[in-house]
């Protein structure tokens, strides 16, 4: 079970409010004028927004500093020059030569 608060965020309907009078009423989302049902004389009836509260504005920068993320400490290894790699191809770890034993 929803609860009540869930209908009331969904409803569709129209609040309107006699100018004259100030009694209230609920329309269907389609009606989008309505002749007062409360006086004698030809008065429109006024719409009432129900405005949602307004979301906050960060700056970039605020965004930016929520989202920074520290890279983790690494050990600093030199890179090979290219001889060296030449003449110690195992040195990298990537040892592409046939195996002894297959």
């Amino acid at each position: 079970m929803k609860g009540p608060g869930l209908r009331s965020r969904l409803d569709a309907r129209r609040h309107w409010r006699c100018p004259e009078t100030g009694k209230t009423m609920h329309t269907p989302g389609h009606v989008t004028q309505l002749l007062s049902p409360f006086t004698s004389r030809r008065i429109f009836m006024e719409i009432v927004e129900k405005h949602s509260p307004a979301r906050v504005s960060l700056s970039l920068e605020e965004i930016l500093g929520h989202m920074q993320i520290m890279p983790e400490p690494r050990e600093a290894v030199p890179p090979a020059t290219p001889v060296e790699a030449m003449e110690n191809p195992a040195a990298d770890g990537n040892d592409t030569s046939l195996n002894e034993n297959s």
